[in-house]
């Protein structure tokens, strides 16, 4: 008769082979303290590549696919104002914030005027216009600190609404009620693509700032717009937004209004909002979520997480600047448990010191957040050489499969094979200072008691 130690060992055993066997599941974020170093460019994507092709879900764009609204934006734009993975900074204070909130408001006004003006090409105009209102609404936190910014912003988005109308007038010929669309397929083709988004910018004008638009205060190409608009989505239905934070300390903002936080807003048209988030000590914070007709759809905010998520065009992780915030792994567990995505979650960073680059990866159970795998590389040569050793990282963590390129940090499946009899499994230490540059894996204790 099997024991109940050995029965629990063998347990565990299985549950690490379902963490292997379901690798399409586990997801990859980075980790590191305080930034990202330079160097880590090329072997961070090399090595998110490298999971990729063993069926993890590495990729950044495939990572933001999985989070859905749990991924947290930089609540700042353009990318030079949010830093990639950069030094982690306080919220600005209002007089810090003063000069790019200006600036926006600037630009805001610069292009209403221009409009106004009616001396620019409507093509012209549309390109300025939009990227005005992209600017905008990529920058919430700027947004809110001045009612003014949001006042503008209305007026532009209005604005860009009305010029592609008037593209589309240049596009087609009016004949009482029909269209006969003119031109070649090309123009055929722009013309629907500017109609769709008028509309949809109708929509988000309607989301956004809710007031009803009439002949006497925007002029009837606007009412016309916005009531077909309005009634074309309003037979969809309406939904709720159940937003909850677990900080008291996080103030909420929805599409630039303020918010009482853990209270659902009833009645809201449907389609992507903008949330909020601001505390502080911590970088505001942006969750895209959309809104379906004739549902509630919640969103749940764990703020260590949300706050410590870093988001850009190369790169998602966590960077850690305090030590009062928890580890990556933790904040990587959570997010994997509200994702609802796979058994098992990987951390990968990089160090640099001189011309050598440490490169490590660890695999955690979400389930019990057991460290499963860690290993490290280093590598100071041409970049074929050091992605061979990447994929042997890779390999490693992903299957067992051990090179001699890869310090192993910590393996527990041979371990309990091996003793399989002992429920408690001593993990040979690897000395901090044997990793240059890596100040912020986490190392085992000489003895940790494994439950999966």
């Amino acid at each position: 008769m099997i024991g109940a130690t050995k029965r629990r060992s063998i347990g565990v055993i299985l549950a690490l082979a379902a963490i292997a066997s379901r690798a399409s599941a586990n997801v990859v974020f980075e980790s590191y303290e305080v930034r990202k170093p330079e160097a880590a460019e090329f072997p961070a994507l090399a090595l998110r590549e490298e999971f990729a092709k063993l069926g993890y879900v590495a990729t950044v764009p495939d990572v933001k696919r999985k989070l859905g609204n749990q991924l947290a934006l930089p609540a700042v734009s353009p990318p030079a104002v949010a830093p990639d993975l950069g030094t982690r900074r306080s919220r600005a204070k209002p007089a810090e914030a003063r000069s790019p909130a200006m600036a926006l408001l600037k630009e805001l006004t610069d292009v209403h005027q221009r409009w106004l003006a009616a001396k620019e090409a409507f093509d012209v105009l549309e390109a300025a216009l939009a990227k005005a209102v992209d600017d905008a609404l990529g920058s919430p936190a700027l947004v809110v600190t001045d009612q003014a910014i949001r006042g503008k912003l209305q007026e532009v988005l209005l604005d860009l609404i009305l010029v592609k109308d008037k593209l589309v007038r240049e596009l087609t010929r009016e004949r009482g009620h029909d269209q006969d669309h003119t031109g070649d397929a090309r123009n055929l083709q722009r013309a629907q693509e500017l109609q769709k988004a008028r509309d949809d910018w109708m929509a988000e004008w309607i989301r956004t700032f809710g007031d009803e638009i009439t002949q006497n205060n925007y002029g009837p190409d606007a009412e016309r717009i916005y009531t077909r608009v309005r009634s074309e989505r309003d037979k969809l239905g309406r939904g709720i937004l159940a937003i909850t934070i677990d900080n008291p300390d996080v103030q909420l903002y929805v599409n630039e209004t303020i918010r009482s936080p853990n209270r659902s807003i009833p009645d809201s048209p449907p389609g992507r909002y903008r949330v909020l988030l601001m505390a502080p000590n911590d970088d505001a914070r942006m969750v895209l979520v959309d809104v379906i007709p004739n549902q509630t759809t919640r969103l749940a905010i764990e703020w260590d997480v949300t706050s410590n998520l870093f988001v850009s065009e190369s790169s998602i992780g966590f960077v850690i600047t305090s030590a009062t915030h928890p580890e990556p792994a933790v904040l990587a567990r959570k997010l994997a448990i509200v994702s609802g995505e796979g058994d098992g979650v990987v951390l990968i960073g990089m160090g640099a010191a001189g011309q050598r680059v440490t490169s490590t990866a660890s695999l955690y159970s979400v389930r019990s957040g057991q460290l499963v795998r860690g290993g490290y590389i280093v590598s100071d040569g041409p970049q074929d050489d050091t992605s061979r050793r990447l994929r042997a990282l890779a390999q490693f963590i992903a299957r067992g499969t051990r090179d001699p390129d890869v310090v192993v940090t910590a393996d527990l499946m041979p371990i309990i094979a091996e003793r399989h009899a002992d429920p408690v499994i001593t993990v040979p230490q690897v000395p901090p200072q044997a990793v240059p540059g890596l100040a912020f894996v986490k190392w085992w204790s000489a003895s940790q008691r494994v439950s999966l």
